[in-house]
């Protein structure tokens, strides 16, 4: 809506109307007395103001009476740097002062963390938009003043650039409270529409505009004959009649569509577009630009211009909300947003769009092909046919490994999406990575770990040696690229242990005997080889105090639980005891691109020093069903008596984490009734104080031992279970 201008709230005598009279036809006329009966009797739905001119003698000529203004004075109030008065935002208001407004929104809120404070402590009614909201009425246009506040914002976020606490987050926020405050004054009910009506005009002086006299009586009646056949028009009765308000008011109240298409050419005029992006919902803009309206092409400027200003969350809604997956290919934007590294974003845009998110994965799967498509044949070339053909070109970032990383971690989550976790057919590349990088890592601690005990040989790296096996055991694939990261590394032994393990003895002699330009496993410039192992840190730092490895007693008895009999066993000795000790154990979450169950359950019971492996991984295979039966019995009867003291601790026996896993393994259990169990992480010291450290804190601090944690880096998942995997788990529990 245009400020209205002085005109529009003079008062004629004269209705306004297009309509024309008939001549021709006649109806009856009133008498003045009649037509004062019935002015006197019309509901004043506008009082005006009127100057009156003042008295002079006849001689002298009249001055010339002031226009007449609806605005009453601006009020005379002390601008306060640390709160917005309710008098300055309706002056403000009043007005249509949005610099005004502007400037003292940053001057009281500062900065986004001093905003945040001051919310924290506000009142719900104290907030800004909650007071703007109050006195937006007062505005002859409020959405046309939101949008010069906004714009204002914009350029002084600009202009100060330098100021280190305009932080983009400080203009979202204030961005957000003008939005918030006009949505909530557009949704103004009705009824409190009426009342603000009647509050703005009772502030204006009512004067009477009728005069009884009869004269003035006869004139009015001259001019507002409201039933004779004069040329004058009729009343025409408006919503503002039904309503009890004048149209103008009513209007405040409306977003117009001159309001949304400023919104839109702000696109263009502001030097903060996002802030387009903020007031979208509020304009309704959605309606003019989304797909198939009429400004679709300024939609797409719109989230084009999010992304150009790195905006990508918000580009990201934007697409979602006007639908225009059509406009942004998916090689294009995948390209964008890897590059900049807002690769997870990709997930939230095409979630629920499986032809794009296949897309999405094809796309991944072949920039992560350029990583393996070297000359050494680590990969079959079946892999490659159409490598020559594709015209798709690698991304710049693609040497580096963390920028590997992340497209790897986007395509593991699509895959797992769509259903297609366990496919290796879209995603090869994908899955060939997810498992690379785990060894990768395996291999790195391994080396770290011969750092630490100075000894390279293949019996003290046995833990490790078995998460190697884990990733590489029947995948020549993975085995190939064992041995040349371990040749890589400079690791004297293993290639040559590995190489004979898994059979591929041909490709460690020719690997080994390639220089180091010849080794490179893709076609990526510039790819990074593993680091050498001489310039790897050690993380053990030397210990004030060197405590003996715990050792378990002689007493102890040893029970792996893999059978009827010995599940048997188990049960009579848990009957009887009072005590016992809980453990469990499962691969390494980096070891496994698969989701992870507990392989092995550690009991100790104070009866006989008897410790039972409960081996969860032999038991739930498909085979076992009457195992894990008689399992699923004996584990409830344990967990759910009260007689049984539980003993747990993190990261021994968690009665969080270790329970979840618990239940991925045995669903049931969740539905089982816990009772009687004390985690001794909150067991204190001799001093008072909460011993830290989980079990090998607690045995430090009461055995003057220290645990030996080698093995619980393993694979628990391969059977039969070592003698220090064994050993390690029993001292665990007990």
């Amino acid at each position: 809506m245009e400020d209205s201008d002085d005109d529009e709230w003079e008062i004629t005598s004269s209705p306004v109307t297009n309509k024309k009279r008939e001549e021709k036809k006649k109806r009856p006329t009133i008498s003045a007395a009649s037509i004062r009966t019935i002015r006197a009797n019309l509901p004043k739905l506008i009082p005006i103001h009127v100057v009156s001119a003042p008295i002079t003698p006849v001689a002298s000529p009249a001055p010339i009476p002031p226009p007449v203004s609806l605005t009453p004075p601006p009020p005379t109030t002390h601008v306060s740097l640390q709160y917005i008065s309710d008098d300055e935002l309706k002056h403000m208001c009043q007005q249509m002062d949005s610099d005004l407004l502007m400037l003292r929104l940053i001057h009281v809120y500062k900065s986004a963390d001093i905003y945040l404070k001051i919310r924290e402590i506000e009142t719900p009614g104290s907030l800004i938009e909650v007071r703007l909201c109050r006195h937006l009425h007062y505005c002859q246009d409020p959405s046309d003043f939101i949008l010069n506040t906004l714009s204002s914002l914009s350029s002084y976020f600009t202009q100060h650039s330098r100021n280190k606490e305009l932080l983009p987050k400080f203009r979202r926020l204030l961005s957000t409270n003008l939005c918030t405050a006009l949505a909530k004054f557009l949704d103004t009910p009705i009824d409190k529409q009426r009342a603000q009506c009647a509050q703005f005009y009772q502030e204006i002086k009512e004067v009477d505009l009728i005069s009884f006299e009869d004269q003035a009586t006869s004139s009015l009646a001259k001019e507002m004959d409201l039933i004779s056949f004069d040329e004058q028009p009729l009343i025409e009765l408006h919503n503002s009649n039904i309503l009890g308000m004048p149209a103008d008011f009513i209007e405040r109240y409306t977003l117009r569509r001159d309001n949304q298409l400023k919104l839109i050419h702000m696109m263009d005029s502001i030097s903060c577009p996002v802030i387009v992006y903020y007031a979208m919902d509020v304009y309704r803009l959605p309606e003019l630009i989304a797909k198939g309206c009429e400004f679709e092409a300024e939609g797409v400027k719109l989230c084009r211009i999010l992304i150009k200003h790195a905006y990508y969350d918000e580009a990201v809604t934007s697409i979602r909300k006007l639908d225009l997956f059509a406009c942004f290919s998916v090689e294009r934007t995948a390209e964008q947003f890897f590059t900049a590294g807002y690769g997870a974003y990709l997930i939230t845009l095409y979630q629920g769009q499986p032809d794009l998110q296949r897309q999405l994965v094809s796309y991944i799967n072949k920039q992560l092909r350029f990583t393996y498509a070297g000359n050494l044949d680590i990969v079959p070339a079946h892999h490659f046919e159409d490598l020559a053909t594709d015209n798709i070109p690698q991304l710049s970032r693609l040497k580096e490994r963390k920028f590997q990383k992340d497209l790897v971690g986007c395509g593991a989550k699509l895959l797992k999406e769509i259903g297609l976790e366990g496919s290796e057919q879209e995603g090869y590349f994908i899955h060939l990575s997810q498992r690379y990088s785990c060894l990768r890592f395996i291999l790195a601690q391994r080396a770290i770990q011969q750092i630490e005990d100075n000894d390279t040989s293949i019996a003290t790296s046995s833990n490790f040696n078995g998460l190697i096996d884990l990733v590489c055991e029947n995948d020549p694939v993975m085995a190939r690229l064992a041995i040349k990261e371990l040749i890589d590394m400079g690791d004297a032994i293993a290639p040559a242990h590995f190489a004979s393990l898994y059979k591929q003895q041909e490709f460690y002699c020719r690997y080994n005997a390639l220089p180091l330009n010849q080794r490179l496993l893709g076609i990526v410039k510039g790819e990074i080889m593993s680091r050498h192992q001489s310039t790897l840190t050690p993380k053990k730092t030397k210990k004030l105090v060197c405590y003996p490895f715990y050792q378990l007693p002689a007493k102890a008895q040893c029970v792996v639980v893999d059978s009827i009999q010995t599940l048997l066993q188990m049960k009579d000795v848990l009957s009887t005891s009072t005590v016992c000790g809980l453990d469990t154990e499962w691969v390494p979450t980096f070891a496994k691109t698969t989701d992870v169950k507990t392989a092995l359950m550690q009991i100790a019971t104070d009866i006989d020093g008897f410790v039972f492996l409960l081996d969860l991984k032999t038991i739930l295979e498909p085979q076992h069903t009457r195992l894990l039966q008689l399992t699923e019995i004996i584990l409830r009867l344990l967990f759910e008596d009260e007689q049984i003291l539980k003993l747990g601790n993190n990261p021994a026996f968690d009665f969080t984490g270790d329970l979840d896993l618990l239940h991925l393994s045995i669903p049931s259990s969740k539905h089982w009734k816990m009772n009687h169990l004390l985690d001794l992480k909150t067991i204190k010291s001799k001093q008072g104080s909460v011993v830290t450290g989980g079990l090998a804190g607690v045995v430090a601090e009461f055995l003057a031992c220290s645990l030996n944690k080698r093995q619980q880096l393993s694979n628990w998942e391969k059977r039969p279970l070592s003698e220090e995997q064994i050993l390690y788990g029993a001292c665990d529990a007990y």
